[in-house]
């Protein structure tokens, strides 16, 4: 639930370590609270529109994580017509030739990481929580490349 770029550190040998995950179990209401409106635009929108949680929620924030590491651009509000249109925007703005453009320095196979991984956060930001891919689909996707 509280999955968002604050929440991932390097240690000295620059190895991402994720930290504060599953405590949003032991929280009260009012500390789901706080994060609804201390951190919505990592939340899927079906979270902030309900109580429910599920693994989706998860995917749908990493989805976001990797859009903003890759594109520098942030969803700066997680209203449902925000999101659309922020999802919509990346996915019309960045191009492979845009990617090419912003990243000039990157050989094409760096460019080929840069586009897979827009891809692939695009599709964890589905707004029907059934089309987003499971961990396991985003993890061998990005094993290879």
């Amino acid at each position: 639930m509280d999955l968002n770029l604050n929440n991932i550190w390097l240690d000295r040998a620059m190895v991402p370590k994720i930290a504060n995950l599953g405590l949003s179990r032991i929280f009260s209401e009012d500390r789901i609270k706080y994060y609804k409106e201390e951190s919505p635009r990592y939340m899927a929108p079906e979270y902030l529109n309900s109580t429910g949680m599920s693994v989706s929620i998860d995917i749908y924030s990493l989805g976001v994580m990797m859009i903003q590491i890759t594109t520098r651009e942030e969803n700066n509000d997680n209203l449902d017509k925000a999101s659309r249109i922020y999802i919509k925007d990346i996915r019309k703005r960045w191009t492979a030739e845009h990617i090419a453009s912003v990243y000039s320095s990157l050989d094409s196979e760096c460019l080929h990481q840069v586009h897979t991984c827009i891809k692939t956060g695009l599709e964890c930001m589905q707004i029907d929580q059934k089309n987003r891919p499971s961990i396991d689909v985003i993890v061998d996707r990005l094993n290879t490349i």
